[in-house]
């Protein structure tokens, strides 16, 4: 029987004349990737290389091709690109999330343990429990006292129990049991209390009453790496990649619309809160469009702008794989060399809670990628009956009456500490976002 012949369209995109192109955006790429493990750190990024294209943060008196506004926390900001159509003929607007499955500290979380100090930890988004145990991480620590923002970082160790002791018992146990969430905590090597709050009030001024007004974030010890020629692996490539995507996608765009990319935290967990996407940021950032424009919005002329525009919510999609087959299905699945994936259905159980893709904007997607010779597909997630599934922040502008879709790319072990990705996907993906910044659909 003759083998399967393996082919990797996007990867056939990548030609002589793009070859440098191709690999200058990689190298980029995974340069944001490794200095972006936080929301926070993330946001850090977008503004630098914002400001490196010549963005200013957003004040009243603001003017030029665009500006940035980062909202008071530093986990959400905003990229603006003025164009010459009216607002109130609509917008394009793209928007990914910065956040990442990890895992955060609780709210006082310093346990003496016989090995000794440990910072107890919450799940944060959709893990395997078993894949953070036996895994050295960086606890990233953000503090604000008496108004002044302090960052501190702490080496650690999720270790395990030691197979010659719990093996026999741990194997007859069900997974809950042999793998607790609860039992997450962070090694971080000093022998009791007294000695680690020492050396937090030498090195950071913080007191043990200080952990109260922090965020610690727990994240793999690992960078990005190539595996082959075209293949990265890394932490948070959920949704970091589609975040980078559509920054560069901005810059490299020329526009007649006014463009806005948006950055979000909180998606893995449900989109909730202040910097959540179910937040009022995209409202306070059309405020301050209407503001240069010399404009007064109504709700109603906010709402009509909305059904006029045209938004991407650009988030991954799950890679078709051997640890998948049983739960997922070829013919509905995305693949590593489909470039730039469309969803056009997701969500949970029965299609639940999740976004579907009009079929009338379906069809200008495909003309419009069909005539720029973009590598794309349409998918679905979960692609098989009830195996699963997941949702995206699409469903909270879909709400607010804005044509929505989610595209992004495939990503094998997304939600594992090391998810992969095609780099020619990649590349098709921004190429991609760069012909919608463009178009007037």
């Amino acid at each position: 029987m003759a083998e399967k012949k393996v082919e990797r369209a996007s990867l056939k995109k990548i030609n002589a004349q793009n070859k440098k192109e191709y690999k200058k955006f990689c190298d980029e790429y995974i340069e944001f990737l490794t200095q972006s493990r936080t929301p926070t750190e993330g946001v850090e990024q977008v503004i630098k290389r914002a400001k490196a294209l010549g963005y200013k943060e957003w004040t009243p008196k603001a003017t030029g091709k665009g500006f940035y506004i980062i909202n008071e926390d530093g986990t959400n900001a905003a990229i603006v690109k003025l164009g010459t159509i009216k607002i109130t003929d609509g917008l394009n607007i793209m928007a990914a999330h910065l956040d990442s499955p990890c895992l955060t500290a609780k709210i006082n979380p310093i346990r003496e343990k016989p090995e000794g100090i440990a910072l107890d930890c919450y799940p944060y988004g959709g893990i395997f429990a078993h894949q953070w145990f036996d895994t050295p991480v960086d606890v990233i620590g953000y503090c604000i006292k008496a108004g002044k923002n302090i960052k501190f970082e702490i080496p650690g160790m999720i270790s395990d129990s030691t197979i010659h002791l719990s093996g026999a018992e741990r194997t007859q146990k069900k997974y809950k049991e042999a793998f607790e969430a609860e039992s997450l905590d962070v090694f971080i090597g000093f022998k009791d209390k007294k000695e680690f709050l020492t050396y937090m009030k030498k090195e950071s001024g913080i007191e043990e009453k200080d952990f109260a007004r922090s965020m610690l974030t727990v994240v793999p010890k690992t960078t990005p790496y190539m595996i082959s020629q075209h293949y990265l692996a890394g932490f948070g490539q959920d949704d970091k990649v589609c975040s980078f995507a559509q920054m560069k996608a901005l810059a490299d765009a020329k526009i007649k619309r006014t463009a806005i990319t948006l950055f979000f935290d909180r998606e893995e967990i449900g989109s909730t809160g202040y910097n959540g996407a179910n937040s009022k940021f995209l409202e306070h950032v059309i405020d301050v469009i209407a503001q240069i424009n010399k404009m007064e919005l109504t709700d109603v002329q906010i709402r009509r702008i909305f059904a006029k525009s045209k938004m991407i919510s650009a988030d991954v999609d799950v890679a078709y794989n051997s640890n998948d087959v049983p739960f997922s299905q070829e013919e509905s699945a995305s693949k590593f060399g489909d470039g730039l994936v469309m969803d056009r259905l997701n969500g949970g159980a029965n299609q639940s809670y999740g976004n579907n893709v009009p079929i009338h904007i379906t069809d200008k997607y495909m003309e419009l990628f069909k005539k720029h010779k973009i590598q794309f597909k349409v998918s679905a997630i979960p692609p098989k009956v009830n195996s699963g599934g997941g949702g995206t922040i699409a469903m909270y502008f879909a709400h607010r009456g804005i044509s929505v879709a989610d595209m992004g790319i495939p990503v094998l072990n997304m939600h594992g500490k090391n998810s992969i990705v095609f780099l020619p996907d990649f590349y098709q993906m921004i190429k991609g976002y760069t012909v919608f910044f463009e178009s007037v659909l």
